[in-house]
């Protein structure tokens, strides 16, 4: 099959690779769409990958087109979405049905193979049946909305005012469910104001972060948010978060961060004495597995509760994704958002 192979640092080629057949307990997958996360720009471009060569792409959807003979629930022909978590099913995360916490898990699309190519073999209970009428490319967001929604179950409760600071697509799919889904009063900030367009776009309330402008932090802090979700990535991101947000809130940490980020005397004295709370959440599983946020993400896509489409910036084919990727990554990163690869 051809699949697009990241041979080392910086070094994509769609190649003509080995197809085993499915085992027992699993399923092939012909790969209709996946998206590219920005996780696997940092693995492409900027040597983060576990190891060389591997096929990327946790975010896919397609259809089953063979089955291992143990294989209970699935069927060929099922219109399917991937989970990518392959949890160890024996830690004490696993036991209490916390499958994002695993201690030796394996991943789908960054530590073994996966949906950049014409089709993949996953476990069973790591495919998903989506609806006939879900479009393949909206199915792919599936992974990243119930990201979003795995954090936003944590934190919030009716009647929450929510503010959202980074409006990449986490944190505009972080909005979207906030007030599309919860029905919240649910905001939306960033510096960028091509992401603000794109959250509009969605139906989302934006507040544009003008440099240098106070006051529209000030403006932002006298609305009491009982919520605030860092998903800017950013130190400056992180502080505004814990200024705007009102005593006794809480703060949603959903970002990891490339450079030094540090608590000051001023941040922490902060935390203590307007006893915020501060909760991280990482990946999207729960119990039973894989959890409520897929059946949640898939019930919102199906029933267009939130509309993805904007937020896809590029569609590329698979047989064109080593030249177009590398060309979109060097040459138009301020438009990026979400690629969107397709193998018809």
């Amino acid at each position: 099959m051809k699949a697009l192979v990241l041979k080392e640092p910086g070094i994509i080629h769609i190649d003509e690779i080995p197809l085993r057949e499915p085992d027992n307990r699993e399923v092939m997958v012909k790969v209709k769409a996946s998206s590219v996360c920005s996780t696997d720009f940092q693995r492409i471009f900027n040597g983060k990958s576990y190891f060389y060569p591997i096929v990327l792409g946790h975010e896919f959807s397609g259809t089953i087109c063979k089955i291992g003979k143990n294989v209970k629930d699935a069927t060929v022909g099922d219109k399917v979405v991937i989970a990518p978590l392959i949890p160890c099913n024996n830690c004490s995360s696993c036991r209490r049905g916390q499958y994002s916490l695993c201690d030796d898990y394996n991943y789908i699309g960054s530590r073994t193979n996966g949906g950049y190519a014409e089709y993949a073999i996953v476990p069973e209970e790591n495919v998903l049946i989506i609806p006939e009428k879900l479009a393949y490319e909206a199915a792919v967001f599936c992974e990243p909305l119930a990201v979003a929604i795995h954090g936003l179950l944590k934190v919030l409760k009716a009647g929450d005012r929510v503010l959202i600071m980074g409006a990449g697509a986490i944190g505009l799919l972080c909005a979207g469910v906030a007030q599309l889904w919860w029905g919240l009063m649910a905001m939306v900030a960033d510096v960028d104001k091509k992401r603000l367009v794109i959250g509009k776009k969605m139906g989302l309330n934006t507040v544009w972060l003008e440099p240098g402008n106070e006051m529209i932090l000030d403006n932002l802090k006298s609305n009491n948010f009982d919520v605030v979700i860092e998903a800017s990535g950013n130190a400056i991101g992180l502080k505004n978060s814990m200024n705007i947000l009102k005593k006794n809130g809480k703060l949603l940490n959903l970002s990891l961060y490339n450079n030094t980020v540090e608590f000051d005397k001023e941040m922490l004295d902060k935390i203590t004495r307007e006893e915020l709370v501060i909760k991280g959440s990482w990946n999207s599983y729960s119990q039973p597995f894989p959890g409520r946020e897929w059946s949640i993400a898939i019930n919102m896509l199906e029933k267009q509760l939130i509309d993805p489409r904007p937020l896809v910036s590029h569609m590329i084919k698979l047989y064109d994704a080593d030249k177009l990727l590398k060309k979109i990554y060097y040459e138009d990163r301020e438009n990026l958002m979400k690629i969107i690869i397709t193998t018809d």
